[in-house]
């Protein structure tokens, strides 16, 4: 593979610019600045980079707010043997910076990036607003690809919002540069249901994306949005003649995004196997819920991922929530946003999953 060597510009770095909250005087009184937007999320991100990781929750909070995707700055066009990208006249990136990012995540990206990727052979800036992409072989959902992380341009201050503090696993202030949109918005991430419906019953979040098996408080509303790659909630062939089980995993589908699989003979109790992500172990609970008001008892494991994984490959598991899981499949579903009385209006999510908070407003 040929890639063109340049100075490595991307890097997700953490801001250091201080939060100031000012007055301005007006006619007799003082006026508060705005207050913040406040997010909660059931995940634990520790980085900010949305290039090596596949946590859709930091697509949702990073890309298109904090750093550009190709799709969103660019042009691109091409054949089977390659894509022409051109940026943008108003374009917040160069093409060095275009070319150095698809290089590095070629290279360095996490699994699902890498493998989008797979088919580029050769990455090169053409000239100061255009990109050359060949590639090894033809792969017509490339541009699409772009649009999400696997597109991803790490620049600092290139897009309309810049990280002002960062707590891995716990929290993550941006403020606004330029645009619209609030102008200081606060993540706040929770590695368990319960403390996420506390904060949510409690008042203390205007949103929550994604949601998953959270009751909606007075006046909320639930959005169904991408944040992701579709989730599909599936059985293994040991179980495809069991009506009373594939019924019970149909009607937890509808709300629980996860993937439901068994490999063998149904067991009493079942053994249900997840991941300790916040969201995957929320969704096993919800189907552990689902299958006992059918009457059919399961008994919650919970793993580490690459845990999880061996076991799933293995076929050490009656269910098993998570992603990635062959077997007959049952349904698709999507995770959803959870948007409180206090905001006007409907945020949006992008179809790479990212949450657009030029939209979002405070009643």
């Amino acid at each position: 593979m040929r890639m063109k060597r340049i100075a490595l510009v991307g890097g997700a770095l953490v801001g250091t610019a201080g939060l100031a909250v000012g007055v301005t005087v007006g006619v007799g009184r003082y006026h508060a600045a705005p207050r913040a937007v406040e997010i909660g999320a059931l995940a634990t991100p520790v980085t900010t980079d949305p290039t090596v990781t596949d946590d859709p929750v930091v697509s949702a909070v990073l890309l298109g707010t904090v750093y550009p995707t190709v799709a969103e700055v660019a042009s691109t066009m091409g054949d089977g043997s390659g894509y022409t990208v051109r940026l943008r006249v108003d374009a917040p990136v160069n093409a060095d910076q275009v070319t150095t990012a698809l290089t590095r995540s070629h290279t360095s990206g996490s699994p699902r990036v890498r493998a989008a990727l797979a088919h580029v052979d050769e990455v090169s800036t053409v000239d100061g607003h255009t990109v050359h992409i060949g590639l090894s072989h033809p792969d017509p959902g490339l541009p699409g690809a772009l649009a999400g992380p696997a597109g991803a341009v790490v620049v600092p201050d290139a897009g309309p919002y810049r990280i002002a503090g960062f707590a891995p696993g716990r929290s993550l202030t941006l403020t606004r540069r330029h645009g619209s949109g609030p102008a200081t918005v606060n993540w706040h991430f929770y590695g368990d249901a319960e403390s996420l419906r506390a904060e949510l019953a409690g008042g203390r979040l205007d949103l929550v994306v994604p949601a998953v098996d959270l009751k909606l408080p007075r006046g909320a509303r639930r959005v169904v949005g991408p944040t992701g790659p579709p989730i599909v909630v599936a059985l293994g062939d040991g179980h495809k003649g069991d009506q009373r089980l594939v019924d019970a995993v149909r009607s937890a589908a509808t709300t629980v995004p996860a993937v439901i699989a068994g490999p063998g003979a149904a067991q009493k109790p079942l053994a249900l196997r997840t991941t300790n992500e916040p969201d995957v172990a929320a969704a096993a609970e919800a189907v552990h819920r689902q299958l006992a008001g059918a009457g059919i008892q399961s008994t919650v494991f919970t793993s580490p991922p690459e845990q999880w994984r061996q076991l799933v490959d293995a076929g050490s598991y009656d269910l098993a929530v998570g992603t990635g899981i062959d077997g007959i499949r049952v349904g698709t579903v999507r995770y959803a946003m959870i948007v409180t009385a206090r905001i006007a209006g409907t945020p949006r999510l992008s179809a790479g999953g990212a949450l657009d908070l030029s939209t979002v407003r405070l009643r």
